[in-house]
């Protein structure tokens, strides 16, 4: 834990302060993923003093639009923040995400207040439309994924609400999500939060995701999900074209599901009705591999 480096370095007062817990917290568990201890309180501070650094020092912030989904009343909250913050660029770019370039790191705390409000807007519509589950998906940076989960559970929690709240993150084919942050980092961060799940989803077809699964697998004890691309889109006569066949893609899950003990699976771009059917009809009676001796 973080006590115990504070201890060795002979820092005052043994608690530490709300500049350098979080540092500290965020540079041992980016490290050593695995053998640090996440501390929740760090976590929590950090979470509303941070954002992705830029190359001229200032910062980026990302709302989180749940499925890409947004009302009017969103919209413009999210351009208030921009107006009252004097965000000097805003920009539209993938995973569902809209980017507020150029933050002052000052602002950034009382910035993330406001822009968790929003977020807690949308769950509140979710849930007043009775959905069954929430699902924080195609998240390609921890801040953005931490955000939006502490957002889910603190109204969840206020409300006496129960149900599962599931996530996913998504890894480009070099190996890492978009910022850079691997799988083992992904893990030691999300591993606090009672999450009913947490998988990959979209950027890449089974193959690539195939290492990252390969680690939850062995490391993560609650469930674990998958809902690939269709393989890597080409260009086919001037239209978008994904390369995986239903078979190949249903023999895919069977594997991640039998083999490996994957236990939610479905299809992201490229995936057609027949894909749909594939993967029905080969886990029609397939039970997840049980994971129990790999996790001891």
């Amino acid at each position: 834990p973080y006590t115990t480096f504070f201890r060795s370095l002979e820092w005052k007062p043994p608690d530490g302060c709300a500049t350098c817990r979080p540092a500290l917290n965020y540079y041992l568990l980016a490290n050593w993923p695995e053998e640090y201890h996440d501390d929740p309180q760090s976590r929590f501070i950090n979470e509303r003093a941070h954002g992705n650094i830029q190359k001229d020092g200032t910062y980026s912030v990302v709302p989180r639009m749940f499925g890409g989904l947004c009302t009017p009343s969103d919209l413009r909250a999210i351009a208030d923040v921009a107006e009252k913050y004097q965000v000097p660029e805003m920009k539209v770019t993938g995973g569902q995400r809209i980017d507020l370039f150029g933050v002052k790191k000052e602002d950034l705390p009382a910035m993330w207040q406001d822009l968790t409000e929003t977020v807690t807007a949308q769950i509140i519509t979710l849930l007043d439309a009775g959905v069954d589950a929430l699902i924080v998906e195609t998240c390609q940076d921890l801040l953005q994924i931490k955000t939006s989960l502490i957002a889910c559970f603190e109204l969840l929690n206020k409300e006496k609400i129960d149900i599962p709240v599931m996530a996913s993150v998504t890894f480009e084919q070099q190996g890492t999500m978009l910022v850079g942050t691997d799988i083992a980092a992904v893990c030691a961060t999300i591993a606090p939060f009672p999450v009913f799940s947490l998988g990959l989803n979209r950027a890449t077809g089974p193959t690539d995701m195939e290492p990252h699964i390969d680690y939850l697998c062995n490391n993560w004890k609650k469930r674990i999900s998958c809902i690939p691309n269709q393989g890597m889109p080409e260009v086919v006569n001037g239209k978008t074209h994904y390369p995986l066949t239903p078979v190949e893609y249903g023999e895919h899950m069977f594997d991640f599901v039998t083999n490996k003990g994957v236990s939610i699976v479905g299809g992201c771009c490229g995936t057609s009705p027949e894909h749909t059917k594939a993967l029905v009809k080969a886990l029609k009676n397939a039970v997840p591999a049980d994971r129990t001796e790999v996790l001891k």
